[in-house]
């Protein structure tokens, strides 16, 4: 610590009455002609090159490596490698071949890991565990941070102010400048945070809005009547609407007292029965006789009862299970209406009486960056406030310098587009002015147009500057160019991964990623028009018209945030689901397909508890063949027993993970294989049933493709059809490589993206339309030309994509694009 220092002051020579003199002042390097100093005899020590003898201002060129020697994590097997100090190293290669091994489960763990090393017992519990690195030797680490791809959270409480930090700062600015007319503001900062119930609106509780059942999305069926089942399209309205049900017999009751008939398709019903029949009478109280009728038993049960409607009925409910995840199956009938206590500002009325400037502060947080900028640079909130506002315009022009100044402050982070929320971290690090840190990212391009990539490297470069060193794992070229080096691995994915192949410039790799780029065929473009939007008017879309063409391939494009996956899903997938128009004036064509599958742009989170074989639907099949061969062979066992989550079957040692764990406290667990079962994860009874000379452990671990061929040797051919289609549909995606039973959490972005995808498209039925947002994140242009050739397939199949994207490759091979401005 003496030697890193930019000026030293020793006091001595002794201590007690010997001391209390300067002995020396200046910089470590000059002290060592000292020979009675103390500090000096332990420097001489030291090695002159660990001697800092003159301060390194930040974004100097004096470079020095990061070494890491031995990398065997995951698939890596790397003998060396080395990261420039105060440069930019992008970290590229074939989806699965050990990217986010290297840069975060090596470089980064191994950097947290040291670091930890010299912190308290107390602090490094409270630290999240940074995973074990699989390295001998490693040197010239730093502290790390670290920004994986991810998406924001669905907390409706997190806006673009709290993840900021701006609506803080907005919130001590006004408990201590604003004013209610001419009275002072005698609150604390709590008494303006919709999170505290000091500040909150009592109606809605600080969120804004009123969850309310909206009986447009109860009525799935308008065609048919109430009782039976015009609102049958819900889990909770089947419930309610069941015919031969107490709720029934309550509308029944109801009906007879004023004269409706209730039998009659919902849509002939007058208004005022539609709404006696979704949201009730009030306190009135009706004689209700309920027929009931359950299995052979029958009856008559007369009670008196209100009636709060159907949409009552489920609000009920909603307010009882709202926070668990029981209100899933709500929600899709659940409409959010803007607070009439709050008007939306989420505070008390009384909190909102006091201003600044003429505005409260629910007004200010609505305003974007940009206008916040103007606004509060003319305001004169009063003495003492100049810190306070000046860290508020700083933050604000880095929420602009990193293109989303446009973004009201008081919106929810969940409603952000992936690239929206992307250039929110990136803000993040703007505003921390750190320095001497190491940042490692995955993909900052995901999500981003050519010209918001242009924009990030630019910022990303400025930090770099201030002296920090980033590692990054992307295949953009416009965030390539930025890398001072480029580190290849492969040659391929899974176990023909993770190789360092070669160190390139930026400029070499662009070029081989353009030759890529040419293999693109452009798909055939169909005159006919299968799907039509008029009026789309979700979040920030302007009234638009749409058209897409069918049994072709369709892309939305546009820069982020232009509205790309509000058309997408809030507008026609979310019409889909309702049956009707959302968010638009009319939307037709939905009758031309069997049916309609949507792939969202979130990666799914790895999970140790999940494998691809249970994700897949692969799982029934594999444990039906072990099954049928214990009958043969008259074993008392079961399917359940051959599934590594059935108590019947795993190893009681570990629990059916094939290894044992061991708490390190402060590190991350220990993890040894699993003496009982030698890593199998079977009982040793599950695991002497054998097929073809394969254990169920054995076909687990298996390539999908050769567990695929396991499966056709070894069932019938209408058994073995789902597997084997969802085997295709693996090796045509470029992941038939993985095995059935390998931990989730083990796979990267790519990997876990691509297997989304095969997912969806498994559960087509029919002549389908398969929306698409974002499906080619975090995969290398040489996968992404494999997922193209799965989109032709799908086309020939006579199937209709539109796809939401960036992507220039499969904008290029689109027929038809529809570009958002």
């Amino acid at each position: 610590m003496i030697a890193q220092a930019d000026h030293l002051c020793e006091l001595g020579p002794g201590s007690g009455k010997n001391g209390g003199s300067v002995v020396f002042s200046g910089i470590p390097s000059d002290l060592l002609a000292y020979k009675d100093s103390q500090t000096a005899k332990a420097l001489i020590e030291f090695t002159e090159e660990k001697i800092v003898s003159k301060k390194t201002s930040p974004g100097g060129t004096s470079y020095r490596n990061i070494t890491l020697k031995q990398v065997l994590t995951n698939n890596l097997d790397i003998p060396e490698i080395r990261f420039d100090e105060n440069a930019v190293t992008a970290v590229c290669g074939p989806s699965g071949s050990g990217k986010s091994s290297l840069v975060f489960d090596t470089l980064y763990s191994a950097s947290q890991n040291s670091l930890m090393d010299g912190l308290s017992f107390r602090i490094r519990s409270q630290l999240k565990k940074a995973g074990n690195a699989a390295l001998d030797e490693y040197t010239g680490l730093m502290p790390a941070i670290a920004l994986e791809k991810k998406s924001a959270s669905g907390n409706p409480r997190s806006t673009v102010g709290t993840y900021t930090g701006l609506y803080d700062l907005y919130r001590l600015l006004y408990s201590r400048f604003s004013k209610n007319g001419e009275t002072a503001c005698p609150h604390y900062s709590n008494a303006f945070s919709f999170n505290n119930e000091a500040g909150a609106c009592p109606d809605c509780h600080g969120l804004g809005f009123i969850t309310q059942c909206d009986a447009e999305k109860l009525v799935s069926d308008p065609s048919k009547p109430l009782l039976q089942g015009a609102i049958d399209g819900s889990k909770p309205g089947k419930f309610y609407g069941e015919p031969d049900g107490h709720y029934v017999a309550a509308l029944l009751a109801v009906g007879k007292k004023y004269s409706i008939d209730f039998s009659v398709p919902y849509s002939e019903l007058s208004a005022d029965a539609r709404s006696i029949a979704m949201h009730g009478c009030g306190d009135e109280t009706f004689d209700v006789e309920w027929n009931y009728k359950r299995g052979n038993v029958s009856g008559v049960h007369k009670m008196k009862s209100k009636w709060p409607g159907f949409c009552g009925h489920v609000e009920e409910e909603y307010t009882r299970v709202h926070n668990d995840h029981r209100a899933e199956q709500i929600l899709p009938v659940m409409s959010n209406l803007v607070c009439p206590s709050c008007n939306g500002f989420r505070l008390q009325k009384e909190r909102l009486q006091y201003r600044i400037g003429e505005k409260n502060i629910g007004e200010v947080t609505g305003m974007n960056s940009i206008q916040s900028i103007e606004w509060i640079s003319t305001i004169l909130a009063g003495s003492g406030s100049e810190n306070i506002v000046a860290e508020i315009i700083q933050r604000l022009k880095y929420l602009v310098e990193s293109g989303i100044g446009y973004i009201g402050l008081g919106r929810i982070t969940s409603t952000l587009s992936g690239g929206e929320f992307q250039r929110l971290r990136m803000s993040a690090l703007l505003q921390s002015q750190l320095s001497g840190v190491m940042i490692v990212m995955d993909e900052p391009s995901f999500g981003l147009s050519k010209s918001d990539c242009s924009r990030i490297s630019q910022l990303l470069k400025n930090i770099v500057q201030r002296g920090n060193t980033l590692v990054m794992t992307d295949h953009h070229p416009e965030m390539i160019q930025l890398a001072d080096r480029i580190k290849v691995l492969g040659p391929r994915a899974g176990k023909q991964g993770g190789r360092l192949i070669k160190e390139v410039s930026a400029t070499e790799y662009i070029s081989e990623i353009e030759k890529t780029y040419s293999q693109v065929v452009a798909a055939k473009s169909s005159s006919e028009v299968v799907l039509r939007v008029s009026g789309a008017t979700a979040n920030n879309l302007n009234n638009i018209d749409a058209q897409f063409s069918g049994e072709t391939l369709n892309v939305i494009t546009g820069n982020s945030g232009s509205g790309k996956t509000s058309l997408l899903q809030y507008v026609m997938y979310d019409s889909h689901m309702a049956g009707r128009p959302v968010k638009c004036r009319s939307i037709s064509g939905f009758e031309n397909f069997d049916s309609v599958v949507f792939i969202q742009q979130d990666v799914p989170s790895g999970s140790a508890a999940s494998i691809p074989a249970t994700w897949l639907g692969l799982y029934d099949t594999l444990k039906n063949i072990f099954a049928a061969e214990a009958a043969r062979l008259k074993l008392p066992l079961k399917a359940t027993h051959f599934s590594v989550f059935s108590k019947e079957g795993r190893c009681p040692e570990c629990g059916g993970t094939g290894v044992i764990k061991t708490s390190m406290d402060f590190r991350s667990d220990s993890e040894t294989v699993c003496e009982s079962c030698n890593g199998a994860r079977f009982r040793s009874d599950i695991l002497n049933v054998v097929v073809d000379g394969f254990s169920i452990s054995d076909v687990l671990n298996m390539g999908i493709s050769d567990a695929a061929e396991f499966v056709q040797k070894n069932t019938t051919a209408a058994k073995a059809a789902s597997f084997l289609t969802i085997a295709d549909l693996c090796s045509r995606c470029g992941v038939d490589y993985i095995s059935p039973g390998q931990n989730l959490s083990t796979l990267s972005t790519g990997e876990l993206q691509r297997l989304k995808l095969i997912q969806g498209i498994a559960s087509a039925k029919g002549k389908t339309l398969f929306l698409l947002d974002e499906p080619s994140g975090g995969l290398h242009p040489t996968d992404t030309l494999r997922l193209l050739h799965l989109f032709e397939h799908l086309v020939k199949q006579g199937h209709t994509i539109i796809c939401a994207t960036h992507d220039e490759m499969i904008r290029r091979a689109a027929a038809n694009n529809l570009i958002l401005q």
